[in-house]
Protein backbone atom coordinates (compact mmCIF):
# COMPACT_ATOMS: atom_id res chain seq x y z
CA UNK A 1 0.00 0.00 0.00
CA UNK A 2 2.85 2.39 0.83
CA UNK A 3 4.46 1.70 -2.56
CA UNK A 4 1.26 2.56 -4.43
CA UNK A 5 0.84 5.76 -2.41
CA UNK A 6 4.47 6.74 -3.09
CA UNK A 7 4.03 6.01 -6.82
CA UNK A 8 0.90 8.17 -7.03
CA UNK A 9 2.58 11.04 -5.17
CA UNK A 10 5.71 10.89 -7.35
CA UNK A 11 3.65 10.92 -10.57
CA UNK A 12 1.63 13.87 -9.29
CA UNK A 13 4.75 15.84 -8.36
CA UNK A 14 6.43 15.10 -11.67
CA UNK A 15 3.39 16.11 -13.72
CA UNK A 16 2.77 19.34 -11.79
CA UNK A 17 6.26 20.77 -11.50
CA UNK A 18 7.92 19.93 -14.80
CA UNK A 19 8.11 22.75 -17.32
CA UNK A 20 6.72 21.89 -20.72
CA UNK A 21 8.87 21.76 -23.84
CA UNK A 22 7.93 24.14 -26.64
CA UNK A 23 8.55 23.85 -30.37
CA UNK A 24 10.14 26.53 -32.50
CA UNK A 25 11.13 26.83 -36.12
CA UNK A 26 14.20 28.45 -37.61
CA UNK A 27 14.06 29.18 -41.33
CA UNK A 28 17.68 29.31 -42.46
CA UNK A 29 16.79 30.78 -45.87
CA UNK A 30 14.56 33.62 -44.65
CA UNK A 31 16.42 33.96 -41.29
CA UNK A 32 13.24 33.90 -39.23
CA UNK A 33 12.46 32.34 -35.85
CA UNK A 34 8.89 31.31 -35.11
CA UNK A 35 7.38 29.95 -31.90
CA UNK A 36 5.06 27.07 -32.79
CA UNK A 37 3.64 26.60 -29.30
CA UNK A 38 0.35 28.42 -28.77
CA UNK A 39 0.33 31.48 -26.47
CA UNK A 40 4.15 31.75 -26.32
CA UNK A 41 6.09 34.71 -27.69
CA UNK A 42 9.73 35.69 -28.20
CA UNK A 43 11.04 37.80 -25.34
CA UNK A 44 14.74 37.92 -26.21
CA UNK A 45 17.38 36.25 -28.34
CA UNK A 46 21.15 36.05 -28.05
CA UNK A 47 23.12 34.97 -31.12
CA UNK A 48 26.79 34.13 -30.61
CA UNK A 49 29.53 32.92 -32.93
CA UNK A 50 31.25 29.74 -31.72
CA UNK A 51 34.26 27.55 -32.42
CA UNK A 52 33.61 23.82 -32.66
CA UNK A 53 35.85 21.85 -30.31
CA UNK A 54 36.12 18.07 -30.08
CA UNK A 55 33.26 17.53 -27.62
CA UNK A 56 31.85 20.99 -27.01
CA UNK A 57 31.49 24.46 -28.48
CA UNK A 58 33.45 27.49 -27.34
CA UNK A 59 31.55 30.76 -27.58
CA UNK A 60 33.36 33.81 -28.92
CA UNK A 61 32.28 36.42 -26.40
CA UNK A 62 33.15 39.39 -28.61
CA UNK A 63 31.00 38.23 -31.54
CA UNK A 64 27.40 38.36 -30.36
CA UNK A 65 24.16 40.25 -30.67
CA UNK A 66 21.25 40.38 -28.24
CA UNK A 67 17.75 41.19 -29.38
CA UNK A 68 15.37 42.27 -26.61
CA UNK A 69 11.66 43.01 -26.69
CA UNK A 70 11.02 46.74 -26.49
CA UNK A 71 7.65 47.61 -24.98
CA UNK A 72 4.55 45.49 -24.57
CA UNK A 73 3.93 44.33 -28.15
CA UNK A 74 4.48 40.58 -28.45
CA UNK A 75 5.52 38.53 -31.47
CA UNK A 76 5.60 34.79 -32.06
CA UNK A 77 7.77 35.28 -35.16
CA UNK A 78 10.76 37.52 -35.75
CA UNK A 79 12.60 38.30 -38.97
CA UNK A 80 16.27 38.55 -38.02
CA UNK A 81 17.12 40.49 -41.19
CA UNK A 82 14.48 43.13 -40.48
CA UNK A 83 14.34 43.81 -36.75
CA UNK A 84 11.28 45.97 -36.09
CA UNK A 85 11.03 48.85 -33.66
CA UNK A 86 9.42 46.38 -31.23
CA UNK A 87 12.90 44.99 -30.53
CA UNK A 88 16.21 46.63 -29.69
CA UNK A 89 19.63 45.17 -30.44
CA UNK A 90 22.93 45.33 -28.61
CA UNK A 91 26.34 44.12 -29.78
CA UNK A 92 27.43 43.47 -33.35
CA UNK A 93 25.10 44.05 -36.32
CA UNK A 94 22.68 41.13 -36.75
CA UNK A 95 23.62 40.54 -40.42
CA UNK A 96 27.30 40.32 -39.48
CA UNK A 97 26.65 37.57 -36.91
CA UNK A 98 24.22 35.70 -39.21
CA UNK A 99 26.95 35.57 -41.88
CA UNK A 100 29.32 33.64 -39.58
CA UNK A 101 30.05 29.95 -40.22
CA UNK A 102 29.04 28.69 -36.75
CA UNK A 103 26.42 30.45 -34.65
CA UNK A 104 24.46 29.53 -31.52
CA UNK A 105 21.03 30.88 -30.63
CA UNK A 106 19.66 31.27 -27.10
CA UNK A 107 15.98 32.13 -27.30
CA UNK A 108 13.81 33.00 -24.29
CA UNK A 109 10.08 32.66 -24.89
CA UNK A 110 7.29 33.58 -22.47
CA UNK A 111 3.56 33.17 -22.02
CA UNK A 112 2.24 36.57 -20.87
CA UNK A 113 -1.01 34.95 -19.69
CA UNK A 114 0.92 33.24 -16.88
CA UNK A 115 2.62 34.76 -13.85
CA UNK A 116 6.43 35.03 -13.62
CA UNK A 117 6.62 32.43 -10.86
CA UNK A 118 4.60 29.85 -12.82
CA UNK A 119 6.69 26.82 -13.86
CA UNK A 120 5.53 27.18 -17.46
CA UNK A 121 5.85 30.99 -17.74
CA UNK A 122 9.00 30.90 -19.85
CA UNK A 123 11.38 28.56 -21.58
CA UNK A 124 14.90 28.71 -22.98
CA UNK A 125 15.70 27.15 -26.33
CA UNK A 126 19.19 26.57 -27.67
CA UNK A 127 20.08 26.00 -31.30
CA UNK A 128 23.49 25.66 -32.94
CA UNK A 129 23.99 26.08 -36.68
CA UNK A 130 26.90 25.48 -39.00
CA UNK A 131 27.41 25.67 -42.77
CA UNK A 132 25.58 22.34 -43.21
CA UNK A 133 22.34 23.62 -41.64
CA UNK A 134 19.78 24.25 -44.37
CA UNK A 135 16.08 24.89 -44.80
CA UNK A 136 13.65 24.86 -41.90
CA UNK A 137 14.79 23.45 -38.59
CA UNK A 138 12.29 22.48 -35.90
CA UNK A 139 13.73 22.44 -32.38
CA UNK A 140 12.53 22.27 -28.77
CA UNK A 141 13.05 24.37 -25.70
CA UNK A 142 14.86 22.97 -22.69
CA UNK A 143 12.83 21.51 -19.88
CA UNK A 144 10.37 18.72 -19.54
CA UNK A 145 10.57 15.66 -17.36
CA UNK A 146 12.49 12.55 -18.16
Amino acid sequence: MKKIFFLIISIFIQSCFCPKKHNMEFNNVKKTIKVLSEDYYIDNIKIVEYIQKEKYIELIDSNYVTINKNGKLINSKIDLRNISKNYKTKGRPVDEILAKKNIAFYIWIVNPKLKNDDTNYGALAELTLDNNSMGKIIFESNGGCK
